[in-house]
């Protein structure tokens, strides 16, 4: 993807978040201790939750 601003100063910006609905997970593992994602939870029944990012 390519965003171009045209008629833009130097000083003119854009904050740009793009969200995959396709999981692209990597599980992470410290000293044999598995590490939960930031944006992510256990449900109740033990189920790895992906969760819908948060506009900010």
């Amino acid at each position: 993807m390519r965003y171009r601003l045209l008629n833009a100063g130097q000083d003119d910006a854009v904050k740009l978040r793009v969200w995959y609905s396709r999981l692209n997970r990597l599980d992470l593992f410290v000293d044999g201790t598995y590490l939960i994602s930031t944006n992510a939870e256990i449900t109740s029944g033990g189920y790895y939750k992906t969760l819908m990012p948060k506009g900010r």
